[in-house]
């Protein structure tokens, strides 16, 4: 769901930016423009600019009720949340140490930061974009990665000696090419166990490929999402969609709090293991 490159992303973005044009369109059905929170106060989407083109305004309802802001909520927002709470559910979130490795070895992988920032609208603050990259793109990845792993431990398990003979017979030649190319060494020098991490490391690919896609769609319906800003914007007059303020949600049975996306633990708002 958030493997998609950020080059991709950004595609996407302006392809369902123009939908969203089409879609606020004059014809097209205008979402309510109050939103009432659970505290009693009430947002007026209406009334608030956020931009001016010429002698025209942009409204905050534009933004929020535009197919980009639905996207982003679902694909990104909500989606790396689901990532972010499981993770720490199977005590395998990353340590602020592993991301910050991560981070920059994409970074210098790209050019460094300016090679990233050429990938944004030049408008774009460059700490906006800078931290967009990191939670979005490499924290939402390593996120995935460990969840995958988990579950492949946990469902797989490590190889038996017959999975690795069984693959070290089927591609003894490969094999023993490439690691005496690596080692410097003759072919027929190479041994099975020479070979075990590249047979446990393909084993271990072959399961995610074939298993990993539907264990995350699985993953991603299994958690409770309460999308109020769809739920918004799909209210009738006579329904009313009260949104919790900010720091409050609609806490589920026996479930916490839930701290902000991106936020490893042990920082502020993040939770422990």
């Amino acid at each position: 769901m958030s493997s998609i490159p950020l080059t991709e992303r950004l595609t996407m973005l302006a392809i369902i930016t123009l939908a969203a044009i089409l879609l606020l369109s004059p014809g097209c059905r205008e979402p309510e423009t109050t939103i009432q929170t659970a505290g009693g106060g009430k947002i007026d989407t209406e009334s608030m600019v956020i931009a001016r083109v010429g002698d025209t305004d942009i409204m905050l309802k534009d933004l929020i009720f535009s197919v980009p802001a639905f996207a982003y909520l679902q694909q990104n927002l909500i989606g790396s949340e689901i990532f972010s709470q499981e993770a720490r559910k199977r005590g395998v979130y990353p340590t602020e140490e592993k991301i910050q490795e991560a981070y920059d070895k994409q970074i210098q992988g790209q050019g460094g930061e300016e090679g990233i920032l050429k990938q944004f609208p030049p408008s774009i603050p460059r700490d906006v974009a800078l931290k967009y990259f990191r939670n979005q793109y490499v924290l939402t990845q390593l996120l995935q990665q460990a969840i995958m792993e988990d579950e492949f431990v946990k469902k797989q398990g490590t190889p038996t000696e017959d999975q690795i003979t069984q693959v070290w017979n089927e591609r003894e030649q490969s094999f023993r090419t490439s690691i005496a190319a690596e080692r410097k060494i003759a072919a027929d020098q190479v041994t099975m166990d020479m070979a075990r991490q590249q047979i446990e490391d393909q084993l271990k690919q072959q399961w995610l490929g074939q298993n990993g896609a539907k264990f995350m769609d699985d993953l991603t319906k299994s958690y409770p999402v309460e999308n109020y800003l769809l739920q918004q914007y799909s209210t009738t007059q006579t329904e009313e969609v009260i949104v919790p303020e900010v720091g409050q949600r609609s806490a589920q049975p026996g479930e916490g709090g839930v701290s902000p996306q991106g936020t490893p633990p042990g920082q502020p708002g993040g939770q422990g293991n």
